[in-house]
């Protein structure tokens, strides 16, 4: 059987269970907090490195089209499509 409960014991139970759960949320919200701050300086690093990246991207693209303009002395694509033709010619 249950036993009864004094109106100050069940005031002291659910203070008690109030704190408990305050608490919680308050190390939870912390440790969300710390983890949100770790993610955000690896996402600040990466986002650098990509702009690093898009950057360095755009300056050998830029390269190569000064060497394509340069007459023609290095061009990839039909260097490739010369390969192909000639694989293509072979096997017909």
């Amino acid at each position: 059987m249950h036993a009864m409960l004094s109106a100050e014991d069940s005031e002291a139970g659910v203070r008690s269970v109030y704190r408990k759960i305050i608490d919680s949320s308050e190390k939870a919200a912390l440790g969300i907090q710390s983890h949100v701050y770790a993610h955000y300086t690896e996402f600040v690093l990466i986002s650098k490195e990509i702009s690093k990246l898009e950057s360095d991207m755009l300056q050998i693209h830029g390269m190569i089209q000064e060497l394509q303009d340069l007459g023609g002395i290095w061009n990839p694509v039909s260097k490739y499509q010369a390969n192909y033709d000639r694989f293509k010619d072979y096997r017909s």
